[in-house]
């Protein structure tokens, strides 16, 4: 059974989930290092770097949480209900509901769309191809009196053809480095002719060939990696607060399903208790009917056998109903459809031992295992790392530059190639390029805004971790408080049946009236749905625990049947 379960958590991509999705009798597992202890993962600008980040950074926790993601985007709408009857254990609900919730199916497509952020950053160092040329025929006065009194002509006409206007090549190619460096590399052609010739022209038509390569490097801003993979470590910083935030979503509704669980579990042994009381109330209205009949008995005692009786099956229907009411929250909770009639059977019975929590080992489990944490503390790194940007961003904008060039003229294209691979015509271009706005206002902004934002996530953490350890400490008091009163209503119940079982042979013995039998079997059906309640509600009190301390979809080894305390 136990392999069983584990392939079928295996598919789920829930770790050891055979023991961890019930959430009530196993200690917890071995926490993971804190996220603030775990450095920002190195961000590749490569595609074999591209392909080693996932399976070099992510923990086990991640995987299992993008398989479980994958899954849910890519599967298919669950298929029409058979025909029978639906058996159904704690964890057949658990694993229905991590394939087939709704909400789930929904929210699994926020991680994926996360994660596709992370290209557009890398695009940035993508190598661009840049290529362009345009041609321009002119029709114009002479500007040289020289060339009008020697050609003897006040016009002239020119063709040009070259690189495109605001292109320095017809071709090139750039790349953006992680250091902030730009490389350019690209080749130039221009061909030009004019008429007349005029005097001062060496070769008409000419044609120019160039190789030209340009090297540049911002000095203050936009300098080393810090600054330029800022937006690419942000973007892997979402994708994991976004797993992180499925998980929290996953975790809420593996408690819903589980809390329904147990209340359709309360609903049916209602349904089984009232049954039960409506059969003895029916065989006793049959004895005050016969009794009636042999003139032994009244009609005031038939009448109010008959009026227990039919209050009974009033009672019975109504549990009915919630039962029907709560069966159809938990199917839908399951992903099943609004057609499937499928009557449930609850193979679980619920857990009714003793357990007792340890609160401050609660309070430092749930700061390391609860995904709002961790979703907090991503955010608070996004808002590091984008305060650090804007810092960068505030410098001056300081670049130096470097270009070497070759080139060739001649009045044919052959020639002029023929120069250019000589590498005898070479050019050489080095500068430095500055620029600054003064005041710096939209700077000085960005950076102030960045501050707020860190210390309101900062604050933010705080809240949570407020929040978290009051919903530790009030899991807490629900647990002991819940048992104890599943103890006093456990007494209850029993001194109930005592008093039923004797009231029962007093008046089959004909030494007890009917009102007060009658009112024994009332006192006792409310002693025995109370005691039910009371079965659920510590359940439901454990599973509030262990979602408390972020322990409904831990990873933990086999228990021996009986609650563990957060501290093992």
């Amino acid at each position: 059974m136990t392999a069983l379960l584990g392939m079928l958590c295996a598919l789920m991509g829930f770790s050891g989930c055979a023991h961890s999705l019930l959430t009530i009798d196993r200690p917890l597992a071995e926490i993971s290092a804190e996220v603030e202890q775990r450095p920002v993962p190195p961000v590749p600008i490569d595609e074999e770097a591209e392909e080693s980040v996932d399976s070099e950074h992510q923990t086990t926790e991640e995987r299992s949480t993008i398989q479980q993601v994958e899954f849910l985007a890519e599967s298919e709408v669950p298929p029409a209900p058979v025909a029978g009857e639906l058996s159904l254990s704690v964890l057949d609900a658990v694993s229905l509901a991590a394939r087939n919730n709704p909400r789930m199916r929904v929210l699994a497509f926020r991680p994926l769309e996360a994660r596709t952020r992370e290209d557009v950053e890398l695009a940035a160092f993508d190598p661009a191809f840049t290529a362009g040329a345009q041609w321009a025929d002119a029709h114009q006065q002479v500007s040289s009196a020289v060339q009008a009194q020697a050609g003897g002509v006040s016009q002239y006409n020119s063709t040009a053809i070259g690189p495109a206007a605001g292109l320095p090549n017809l071709a090139q190619v750039e790349k953006r480095f992680s250091s902030g460096t730009l490389a350019r590399v690209g080749v130039a052609s221009s061909y030009s002719e004019n008429s007349p010739n005029g005097q001062f022209l060496v070769f008409n038509p000419a044609y120019q060939s160039a190789i030209n390569a340009v090297v540049e490097q911002p000095l203050l801003r936009g300098f080393g990696s810090d600054a330029n993979l800022a937006g690419i470590q942000i973007a892997q910083l979402g994708h994991q607060q976004s797993l992180a935030e499925f998980q929290g979503e996953l975790d809420q509704t593996l408690l819903n399903v589980q809390r329904a669980y147990w209340d359709a579990w309360l609903a049916q042994q209602n349904v089984k208790t009232l049954e039960s009381l409506v059969d003895q109330a029916a065989t006793t209205t049959r004895i005050e009917q016969k009794r009636l009949d042999l003139g032994q008995g009244s009609v005031v005692e038939a009448a109010q056998a008959k009026e227990h009786l039919e209050t009974l099956r009033v009672d019975l229907e109504q549990s009915r109903q919630r039962a029907q009411t709560a069966s159809n929250r938990l199917k839908t909770l399951l992903g099943m459809a609004a057609t499937d009639r499928r009557p449930l059977t609850l193979t679980d019975q619920p857990f009714d031992g003793e357990f007792e929590p340890i609160l401050e080992d609660g309070l430092e489990t749930a700061i390391r295992r609860r995904a709002e944490i961790r979703t907090q503390q991503l955010a608070i790194k996004q808002a590091q790392t984008d305060l650090s940007r804007r810092q960068n961003n505030a410098r001056a904008d300081v670049s130096a530059f470097a270009g070497y060039s070759l080139s060739g003229l001649d009045d044919g294209l052959g020639g002029s190639v023929d120069r250019l691979t000589s590498a005898e015509y070479g050019n050489w271009t080095m500068g430095v390029r500055f620029r600054h706005v003064l005041g710096r206002r939209a700077e000085r902004a960005a950076v102030e805004r960045a501050e707020l934002s860190l210390q309101r996530q900062m604050r933010g953490l705080a809240e949570i971790q407020q929040q978290i350890e009051q919903q530790v400490r009030e899991a807490y008091d629900g647990v002991t408080t819940a048992y104890h009163v599943l103890e006093r209503q456990r007494e209850r119940g029993e001194a109930a049946r005592v008093q039923f079982e004797t009231y029962a042979k007093l008046y089959d013995a004909g030494q007890l009236d009917l009102d007060r039998f009658v009112r024994a079997r009332t006192r006792l059906a409310s002693a025995l749905q109370e005691e039910h309640a009371a079965i659920a509600a510590y359940n439901i009190a454990l599973l509030n625990w262990n979602y408390a301390v972020g322990a409904i979809t831990s990873e933990v080894a086999p228990a021996d049947g009986s609650p563990a305390s957060a501290s093992e």
